[in-house]
């Protein structure tokens, strides 16, 4: 479906890469959190790395990276059994705090650590993207949001979720590449997502999944595409786009920054709900990086479907040429009957 080749080691690898994740997410203790990253870290490690030699290079980046956030994570796991300040997952030491939230920064790519995700990304194949912006970043914000922080480092790791989100906006603005174009939307969704999970873990798991299911389609349209940038001459002949698949990659450009009716909406209000009474401020400058972002989503929405417009090869696509988009139509219907599963579970939530 991506374009990755399975293999018995591919299926071991990536077992163990979700067995990482979950031992990060039933773990009581800080050490076993880690452990549990750590196990995930050297399982991406061989699916991210390719035949090409940019993913190769891409690969070499991530794991130095990698590796930093998590020596820092480990120095303050050994500062912390020093100073006896490790309660299960609670910690109230300044330093610790902010060691732990250095070495998460580094993990997640948040502002000011933020500058590895695009070139990273850029070099990656399409699986090892979705796998980066989705499953590795589960466990780390999964222990941001319960590790405990005092409360001075609450705030300030919400204003460095509200940098990189803003950071992530302007960047993508001036972006080509749809695979840094990605990353630079990572960047502002990984803003609401580590600030969502420090107030509401419902919030934090249906945001998550919303934007898992989302950017799978996505991707999968993209690879069908089989082009890098918004103006490769595979998708676009004498201005027109003429490939089916590009209908279903505007309405998931279009889902990922929230408009009505998909279910990417729902990512952002339920997020509005729980931000709203709780950090109002942080919750002002989120939206405001949205909105930029919603720029560049709307101008890549606008160039696609104006384009159509003009091929008159659309009433054809309706007509005789669905089959090759069957997987992608499906996607879409899953990502609008998600709409309303999420309305009414969260509604089930906030009242109950």
């Amino acid at each position: 479906m991506f374009g990755f080749k399975i293999s018995p080691s591919v299926v071991l690898f990536s077992l163990i890469l979700f067995g990482g994740v979950v031992v990060t997410l039933v773990s009581p203790s800080v050490l076993g959190a880690w452990f549990g990253m750590e196990v995930n870290l050297f399982a991406a490690i061989p699916l991210f790395c390719g035949k090409s030699g940019s993913e190769s290079v891409s690969c070499v980046k991530y794991f130095v990276f990698q590796a930093l956030g998590s020596g820092f994570i480990f120095l303050s796991l050994l500062v912390g059994l020093g100073l006896g300040c490790f309660m299960g997952l609670g910690l109230k030491s300044f330093l610790v705090g902010g060691l732990m939230v250095l070495g998460m920064s580094l993990k997640l790519g948040l502002f000011p650590c933020h500058l590895w995700v695009p070139e990273v990304v850029s070099g990656l194949g399409w699986l090892s993207c979705f796998l980066l912006m989705v499953v590795q970043k589960l466990a780390p914000i999964w222990v941001v949001g319960g590790i405990g922080l005092c409360d001075l480092w609450v705030f300030l790791l919400m204003c460095i979720c509200c940098l990189t989100s803003f950071f992530g906006a302007l960047g993508g603005l001036s972006q080509v590449s749809v695979r840094c174009l990605l990353a630079y939307s990572s960047l502002v969704h990984s803003g609401w997502v580590v600030v969502v999970s420090l107030v509401s873990v419902f919030v934090f798991f249906s945001y998550m999944l919303l934007y898992c299911v989302i950017l799978a389609g996505l991707i999968l349209g993209l690879q069908s595409l089989g082009f890098s940038n918004l103006y490769s001459s595979s998708g676009v002949i004498g201005g027109v786009f003429v490939n089916n698949h590009w209908v279903w990659v505007g309405l998931y450009f279009m889902s990922l920054a929230g408009v009505p009716p998909f279910s990417g909406m729902f990512m952002k209000i339920m997020s509005v709900v729980v931000l709203c009474g709780v950090q109002p401020v942080f919750l002002a400058g989120l939206i405001v990086a949205s909105l930029i972002s919603l720029y560049f989503y709307l101008g890549i929405f606008f160039s696609i479907y104006l384009s159509w417009g003009g091929s008159g090869v659309f009433g054809g696509f309706l007509l005789g040429s669905l089959t090759s988009s069957n997987w992608l139509g499906l996607s879409i219907f899953l990502n609008l009957l998600l709409s309303p599963v999420v309305l009414v579970s969260g509604v089930w939530f906030f009242l109950g």
